[in-house]
């Protein structure tokens, strides 16, 4: 809740996702996209490692607020998008801490 509510207006200001008229898979919420590169920064995990720890270690999935049936966001979905989110979640972090 503390995360949806401190972090939100400014990641979908920086985050400009596809509105779903073309079609295709929904966007993972901008929050959780966020958590997972805290997750990635602060264990210094690859892309393809953090997709893996993100499914073995529940403490990780507690983090992101996901549950065990629940899809876990793919190294090679996230891949196009993220220079483009990581310069924002950077933004964003130097702003908060």
């Amino acid at each position: 809740m503390v995360w949806t509510l401190r972090f939100r207006p400014a990641l979908a200001s920086g985050f400009h996702f596809s509105r779903g008229t073309h079609g295709g898979r929904p966007p993972y919420d901008a929050v959780l996209i966020f958590k997972v590169l805290i997750l990635q920064s602060l264990y210094n995990l690859s892309d393809d490692q953090t997709e893996y720890q993100i499914k073995d270690r529940l403490s990780f999935m507690r983090f992101l607020g996901l549950d065990l049936w629940e899809n876990v966001p793919d190294a090679a979905v996230r891949l196009p998008l993220w220079g483009e989110i990581r310069l924002t979640a950077t933004r964003l972090m130097r702003s908060c801490w």
